[in-house]
């Protein structure tokens, strides 16, 4: 153990926290830890106040932050002894499953659980098989009803559409007059779709999300066969940017892929990845970010609308000078708040102004050290940088405006967003300027992202 901080008694507890060791054994790197808050491990952190955990971008926190903070998630674990005589009777069965009143039988859910280990799928691929069952290629399945036929779709932004056999759009299945029996199989399904449909978006936004930091490669066949048989990978799919031997493309759901400029693009045996800003040039970055913007296209997250960071921006005092709240940075927060450390990066800190509340303390990172760049660290700093200049903002700082060029349309919208609830009668002027010279014009979606995450 790193700072030999006491754990107190051991304990037998069939349901626990993965320590430090397991955290690194059961997941293989970063990506695949990776979630959308904070999570607590039982390991004793930097003195007996602390706990290590593991941050929202999968890095493992040896000394960790305080136990009295407020937020965080637990991912609660426990041992199941496989070779059991009951566990190897129900594992010995064929694979089947059947949905009792929307829930999983249990012996069917292990049973596929071993379906989908010598598939090399996981759980959550075997969830999606039943929850779209049914689906055509296109996201949409029907159900007759007394004659009449309903009709629910997956829409390009992710949300469910029920429709009649005229066409239009309904909020339920009619009950007068149906029969019974289909009635009661299509309300049940319809409902079983609108209750995983989301969590099932969420997931897959994570997956993709771990995959874009980390620059996750995929042979060309699996990829593409992976998003054809999945309607919520798919449409997730395609409204992110791909890169394959650095042409950039969007895939369609007619099958096919796209440059920004509506040309169909041939694929090649290359591996396929997530395009990042920083690997596109200038001229097809901005191509893409326009293409969206008048295809009035949200994002699963903020891909295209990623800040490039400049070798030469990296430097010991970015951030001196720019106090940022303690709550964005206590995932990274180390040694009683005295400093930040992350998988290729560290800053010390000093305590610079009170807040209204204890997370909202201001501190201000000095002597900036980055050992390695990679799109994670790359991502962290651009959340800092983000943090420090919305500070910066709330103060009506006129100052800040020397560093807006460095910020995408969709960061300027939520600093304007940030100046108007603050009344910044100084910098509003400018960035609806910044905002103007950004957008060349166009009318600007509310939000850039589907807000999945």
């Amino acid at each position: 153990m790193k700072y030999g901080t006491k754990g107190g008694n051991d304990t037998q507890d069939k349901l626990f926290l993965l320590s430090l060791d397991e955290a690194r054994k059961y997941f293989k790197s970063d990506a695949e830890r990776a979630t959308v808050l904070r999570w607590w491990l039982r390991s004793p952190g930097s003195d007996q106040r602390d706990a290590a955990c593991v941050s929202l971008v999968g890095s493992v926190s040896d000394g960790g932050p305080s136990v009295f903070l407020g937020d965080g998630a637990i991912r609660p674990a426990f041992y199941i002894n496989l070779s059991s005589e009951f566990f190897q009777s129900i594992l010995s069965e064929s694979f089947k499953i059947t949905l009792v009143c929307g829930v999983i039988r249990l012996n069917d859910t292990l049973a596929a659980m071993k379906y989908a280990e010598s598939r090399g799928l996981s759980t959550d691929d075997i969830q999606d098989h039943i929850l779209f069952a049914g689906m055509d290629p296109g996201g949409s399945k029907s159900w007759p009803v007394s004659g009449k036929t309903y009709t629910a779709s997956i829409g390009s932004d992710l949300s469910l559409v029920l429709q009649d056999e005229t066409g239009k759009t309904v909020k339920t299945i009619a009950r007068k007059n149906a029969d019974p029996d289909q009635y009661k199989k299509a309300s049940a399904e319809l409902a079983e779709l609108k209750r995983g449909l989301d969590p099932a978006a969420k997931r897959w936004t994570e997956r993709l999300f771990a995959d874009f930091l980390s620059g996750k490669a995929q042979p060309v066949d699996v990829w593409w066969q992976s998003i054809q048989n999945n309607p919520v990978l798919l449409r997730l799919s395609c409204l992110l940017v791909w890169e394959q031997e650095g042409r950039s493309f969007l895939p369609k759901d007619d099958g096919k892929a796209y440059d920004v400029y509506d040309m169909e693009l041939p694929f090649t045996d290359a591996p396929v990845h997530l395009a990042h800003p920083k690997e596109l040039d200038m001229a097809d970055r901005e191509a893409w970010q326009f293409y969206f913007l008048v295809n009035r296209l949200r994002q699963p997250f903020e891909q295209l609308w990623e800040p490039v960071i400049e070798n030469e921006a990296i430097a010991p005092g970015r951030y001196e000078g720019s106090p940022i709240p303690l709550r964005a940075l206590m995932a990274w927060a180390k040694d009683d708040n005295k400093r930040l450390e992350s998988e290729g990066f560290s800053a010390d800190l000093r305590f610079a102004e009170s807040g209204q509340d204890w997370q909202d303390n201001l501190f201000e990172l000095t002597n900036l050290r980055v050992t390695s760049r990679t799109q994670q660290t790359d991502h962290i700093l651009a959340l800092l940088d983000k943090e420090a200049m919305a500070e910066r903002i709330r103060r009506d700082d006129e100052t800040a405006a020397d560093k807006f060029e460095e910020f995408t349309l969709a960061q300027i919208m939520d600093f304007l967003r940030i100046a108007e609830e603050n009344s910044c009668e100084k910098l509003l002027p400018i960035l609806n300027e910044r905002r103007d010279d950004l957008s060349g014009g166009l009318e600007i979606m509310e939000k850039f992202t589907l807000e999945l995450m």
